[in-house]
């Protein structure tokens, strides 16, 4: 069982039918490899995909195009695009650990290889929260590339991500990837 929060995904739960989502419509399979001092490896499902803040489905291809951001200009022109990955908070953990995502790409032209300086989180930082502990790009490291597949499949390379915060957990860091398969 899998709760779905996030721009880009519907909410509510879902349980996918045999991992590829066949009669589930479209789903995503995320693979994580993670070392450090939160390291966790594990897959967890992701769907059905829907429209940003609605029930609509959308395919594979649709997901990767992002979605539009709202407009700010008097005529109704949409400025840009936004990729947001669905943020991941699964009811049982993904090899052990609790995982949340808030990685994307604000005025997102398609898809593409995007590297630190082009994501963002939707809302805030850019982050992969395991077990509570936020672990964020530091400006020393520019090496976080997100890359999005014409087919909505993906990766998220994180060489090194540390704890943010004034905690216990304050300068632990994390490394790894997030892969990402989609189907319809």
């Amino acid at each position: 069982m899998l709760l779905l929060v996030g721009c880009g995904s519907s909410l509510g739960t879902t349980d996918a039918v045999d991992g590829a989502g066949q009669g589930s419509g479209t789903v995503l399979t995320v693979n994580f490899e993670v070392t450090g001092d939160a390291a966790f490896s594990g897959s967890t499902t992701e769907g059905p995909l829907s429209a940003a803040g609605s029930l609509t489905p959308i395919s594979c291809p649709e997901f990767a195009q992002g979605y539009l951001q709202q407009s700010d200009s008097a005529d109704g022109t949409v400025t840009a695009r936004i990729f947001s990955f669905p943020a991941l908070l699964a009811s049982d953990p993904i090899g052990g650990a609790t995982v949340l995502v808030n990685v994307g790409v604000f005025r997102y032209p398609g898809p593409g290889t995007y590297t630190k300086r082009q994501l963002t989180g939707i809302p805030g930082e850019v982050a992969l929260i395991v077990n509570g502990t936020v672990f964020s790009p530091n400006s020393d490291n520019p090496d976080s590339t997100l890359v999005i597949e014409a087919d909505g499949s993906g990766s998220w390379t994180f060489p090194h991500l540390e704890a943010l915060g004034s905690g216990e957990n304050r300068g632990n860091s994390i490394s790894g990837t997030m892969t990402w398969t989609c189907h319809d």
